[in-house]
């Protein structure tokens, strides 16, 4: 018989779940830290300051006891020689030198290129929009991020002025004198040096009570000369004089040339992490850095249909995407009339 007209066409079937989105691309690879400017010349050390005043002489301890006289010995040498007179005082420290100029810092590495973003999954057809549902409750906050490495450190400030310096400290106590060894053999004389200016002469002490004196036996040959006797004890020494003030102290002179910086040794193995500090007070912002070239934006497919939104859940932890799900089946057709 003649075919009859075609029926209507019957409703789109319902739309099949979205695929996931595809693994984003690996990072590109930090651009390598440019090299570190020459640093400027030390400028060179001032002069020493001047030095303070001696003090005067102490007095001189009481003599002690005098042993017995033993037989005349063979001349002494020359006397030990006058007290040297003080020292002049020392010229005024040169001022300090100007600081070097600063090296220029590195260039900035090139920031690698972006990574291909993931391949888009297949989009079922259009459906109707449903109503909206209410707003869910906002997910937990993620995890903190890893901190980004610390930027180059900022130049140097200008070195201070010296502070002035303190009062020097009060002189310890002087120590007992020890025990007098024994006399060595008399040197050879040397050459007088010139006398210093003397010092006042301190106060002369008591004079021992004299040893009782041999009798005097016959005179015979003379023999050889005998060992020199006992030296008696040494009197107590004086209280040391009052120390005069120390100079003041010339200024600082100029640094030295910095010597080159040493090749950079290789970076260790990064230790594990550990748990993260309490936040310290925020610092003053960096200037910001080039930015790098935007990656190239992937085709954008076609809109699924807003299903009806069911309330936001908590946020869980992001697994790692699957691969893109199948295309859900196309609703039937309509029978033909």
């Amino acid at each position: 018989g003649i075919q009859g007209p075609t029926g209507a066409t019957g409703a789109t079937g319902a739309q099949g779940p979205t695929g996931a989105t595809g693994a984003q691309g690996p990072t590109g690879a930090t651009g390598a830290t440019g090299a570190q400017g020459i640093q400027g010349p030390t400028g060179a050390t001032g002069a020493t300051g001047a030095q303070g005043i001696q003090g005067p002489t102490g007095a001189t301890g009481a003599t002690g006891a005098q042993g017995i006289q033993g037989p005349t010995g063979a001349t002494g040498a020359t006397g030990a020689t006058g007290a040297q007179g003080p020292t002049g005082a020392t010229g005024a420290q040169g001022a300090t030198g100007a600081q070097g100029i600063q090296g220029p810092t590195g260039a900035t590495g090139a920031q690698g290129p972006t990574g291909a973003n993931g391949a888009t999954g297949a989009q079922g057809p259009t459906g109707a929009t449903g109503a909206q549902g209410p707003t869910g409750a906002t997910g937990a906050q993620g995890p903190t991020g890893a901190t980004g490495a610390q930027g180059p450190t900022g130049a140097t400030g200008a070195t201070g002025a010296q502070g002035i310096q303190g009062p020097t400290g009060a002189t310890g106590a002087q120590g007992a004198t020890g025990a007098q060894g024994i006399q060595g053999p008399t040197g050879a004389t040397g050459a007088t040096g010139a006398q210093g200016i003397q010092g006042p002469t301190g106060a002369n002490g008591a004079t021992g009570a004299q040893g009782i004196q041999g009798s005097t036996g016959a005179t015979g040959a003379q023999g050889p000369t005998g060992a020199q006797g006992p030296t008696g004890a040494t009197g107590a020494t004086g209280a040391q004089g009052i120390q005069g003030p120390t100079g003041a102290t010339g200024a600082t002179g100029a640094q030295g040339p910095t010597g080159a910086t040493g090749a950079q040794g290789p970076t260790g193995a990064t230790g594990a992490q550990g748990p993260t500090g309490a936040t310290g007070a925020q610092g003053p912002t960096g200037a910001t850095g080039a930015q790098g070239p935007t990656g190239a934006t992937g085709a954008q497919g076609p809109t699924g249909a807003t299903g009806a939104q069911g309330p936001t859940g908590a946020q869980g932890i992001q697994g790692p995407t699957g691969a893109t799900g199948a295309q859900g089946p196309t609703g039937a057709t309509g029978a033909q009339g």
